[in-house]
């Protein structure tokens, strides 16, 4: 048990340091730090997905930003599933951390939006159908074929680097 809980400290021990390197704008040793951090296969959920956050946040590249995002929303609803909201394992302190980590989640969702290159921006009609921004004017795609134009334009190597 002593153990579980040293290696719990050393993660969060780590995710503390990659925090303040962020916070001291040293993006390089930062991005090196986590991808080491998301190298660990015993990371629990909430430190994979906060330091995934950080990474969102250090890439200047949108596609690698966007990509990382989508891999973090996939592993939150993993971590929701595995603690669904009044579950016997979700006590009052692991739903405010998962509740926490969904705010993080839905700001980078919307810096992503605000960033995006214009093929990839959406707009809203007032019926609530999106049309994507950013082709010849006039001209309108599907949502559905443009986001699967839009996914398979995401780099490949990110993968690995998520852990997957």
């Amino acid at each position: 048990m002593d153990e579980d809980h040293d290696g719990l400290d050393d993660f969060s021990r780590r995710f503390n340091e990659i925090d303040a390197l962020m916070e001291d704008d040293t993006i390089e040793e930062a991005l090196v730090a986590a991808r080491s951090l998301l190298e660990e296969p015993e990371l629990p959920y909430y430190v994979r997905l906060r330091t995934m956050a950080h990474l969102c946040c250090a890439f200047e590249d949108w596609y690698e930003a966007e990509y990382t995002r989508l891999q973090a929303e996939r592993l939150w609803d993993t971590f929701r599933r595995l603690y669904p909201v009044g579950g016997p394992r979700t006590s009052p302190n692991v739903e405010n951390e998962i509740q926490k980590v969904r705010g993080i989640l839905d700001l980078l969702r919307v810096r992503q939006a605000e960033d995006a290159p214009a093929v990839h921006r959406i707009s809203f009609l007032e019926d609530g159908e999106a049309v994507f921004e950013g082709f010849v004017e006039g001209e309108s795609q599907s949502t559905e074929s443009l986001w699967r134009e839009r996914i398979s334009r995401l780099p490949r190597k990110m993968t690995r680097m998520c852990g997957n």
